[in-house]
């Protein structure tokens, strides 16, 4: 056994080091796939740099080898007319519009489920400039919702997997990559650099951060989230108006001015996504980001009016749900907030505020000590606990729980032998009810570490009755330890699983269902 162990893991590291080894390579491909675009760009420059005032503009080409000159008297390239032909026959477009698009310049936070469909469509429409920023690399947890990376990207930076996509796409635009996750520093920087950005992310702390950003650089930004079957979408700081009215401005903190509680908020990996909602939204995103960059970001022409043909004094929050019989759903929403600390004159969040670091969006949503609920002795590892449970006798593991507190929907993909499946929201709804049905489960294994003791050393009487929980990431079922703890009087002790079920699998089955 000891010998098939070594052999799986020798595999693995080769797969590793190869796929570490390919990861440079496209790296290096794609380098020099953007220093020959950007050759071409400049020999393209060199070729219509000639230009003359007139009733039609002449762009001048001198032939080196016959010396005859051609004569082109047209605002875009021959590419460019067959390229963006459905785009330019359309009266909201038209030639001015993809012209505002060629010079335009958009920068996506975030290449994943948002991320992909918008870079795409921004590609595709021809806009000039486009920057993609994310720190994270492609996994194949990733390919059923974010489509442009492939099973053969993975392990790639998603950006340099983006732009490869990208190119093959549409050579004509401009792709840069910024191989980093965003933060107060690189998002003041960089904002200043693009007419327009697109939030593409997947957690409060970062909203806000990109939200304030784009208040203190001036630009319009894109909003959106999905999660399960249902998305939202928000268009804030735009600088739109009409007449004589006042830009339709306001943030993401005008919107939302309290984050959500820390253990409310769900990840993709931990709440679940149908593909095709994302996309959705991550489409819904470049429609609103292509009217804004079409009609010029510095034009207030209402040629196109606001994204959702909302006037600035009535903003909205578009919501869209698989599963509802309105799909598409508009609720109007504040609007600015006299006193919001971002966008308001009684504003408080500043650029030195952000570079100094004094702006801790960690905190500020609760992230600090959200995945750290219980101390140190109340916790126990994965392969402690196993070692505990082998030394206990029959009469021991009767008086033994362990609490799965997962929905049922992930427990039915795989569980821990011997398991109790308590969703930890209907245990927190039977707590705080007092619903005495909870306590009637049957038995199954768990343990208590006292301060000082050492868990090898531990030694559990008969009669002691102790609970276990674990959950997939190892956090949930920390807040249902201390539900447990705090309601429950039957049990002597009640120890959480650290790391759950990753850890589980790292360290005691390496056959269990990573999804």
């Amino acid at each position: 056994m000891d010998d098939l162990n070594l052999t799986i893991s020798g595999y693995r590291k080769e797969i590793a080091e190869t796929e570490k080894r390919l990861g440079k390579l496209r790296s290096d491909l794609a380098k020099a796939e953007q220093q020959q675009q950007q050759h071409r760009h400049a020999v393209d420059a060199d070729v219509h740099s000639h230009t003359y005032e007139g009733t039609n503009t002449l762009a001048i080409q001198e032939n080196g080898l016959s010396g005859v000159s051609t004569v082109s008297r047209w605002p875009l390239e021959a590419e460019e007319y067959k390229r963006y032909g459905r785009h330019l026959i359309l009266d909201r477009v038209g030639l001015q519009g993809q012209q505002n698009l060629k010079i335009a310049s958009a920068l996506i936070v975030g290449i994943g489920g948002l991320g992909c469909p918008a870079a795409a469509y921004l590609a595709g429409a021809g806009v000039g400039t486009i920057g993609l920023m994310d720190g994270d690399v492609v996994e194949i947890s990733n390919l059923h919702r974010q489509i442009i990376h492939s099973t053969s990207t993975i392990g790639d930076y998603k950006v340099d997997s983006a732009a490869r996509y990208l190119r093959q796409l549409n050579p004509l635009s401009n792709y840069k990559t910024y191989p980093d996750f965003i933060n107060s520093k690189s998002a003041i920087r960089l904002f200043g650099d693009y007419d327009l950005i697109l939030d593409c992310t997947d957690n409060p702390a970062t909203r806000y951060l990109i939200s304030d950003a784009a208040v203190l650089t001036s630009k319009p930004l894109i909003s959106a989230s999905a999660l399960g079957m249902e998305g939202q979408l928000l268009v804030l700081n735009d600088t739109w108006q009409v007449k004589d009215r006042q830009p339709g401005r306001y943030c993401y903190r005008c919107v939302f001015p309290r984050p959500p509680p820390a253990e409310t908020v769900l990840t993709c990996g931990e709440g679940g996504i149908f593909g095709p909602v994302v996309g959705v939204m991550g489409v819904l995103m470049t429609i609103a980001a292509l009217k804004i960059l079409i009609r010029g970001v510095s034009s207030h022409s209402d040629k196109f009016g606001l994204a959702f043909g909302v006037p600035p004094e009535q903003p909205s929050m578009l919501l869209y749900s698989a599963v509802s019989e309105s799909i598409f759903r508009n609720v109007r929403i504040k609007g600015r907030r006299e006193n919001c600390p971002s966008c308001s004159t009684e504003a408080t969040v500043t650029k030195e505020s952000l570079l100094g670091g004094s702006m801790d969006y960690a905190a500020f949503c609760g992230l600090k000590n959200s995945t750290e609920a219980l101390n140190h002795n109340e916790r126990i590892m994965p392969s402690e606990y196993t070692r505990l449970i082998s030394r206990l006798s029959p009469q021991q593991r009767k008086n033994i729980f362990i609490f799965d507190v997962r929905p049922k929907t992930e427990y039915e993909l795989g569980h821990i032998e011997d398991s109790i499946n308590l969703p930890i929201q209907d245990l927190s709804k039977s707590l705080s009810d007092g619903n005495a049905s909870i306590k009637k489960v049957s038995p199954s294994p768990h343990l208590l570490h006292q301060q000082g003791e050492d868990w090898d050393q531990l030694c559990v009487p008969p009669n002691v009755r102790c609970a276990f929980t674990i959950c997939r990431h190892g956090n949930d079922s920390q807040l249902a330890a201390r539900l447990l703890r705090i309601q429950r009087t039957d049990f002597d002790h009640v120890v959480d699983i650290k790391g759950g079920l990753e850890a589980w699998r790292k360290e005691v089955d390496p056959t269990f269902p990573d999804y």
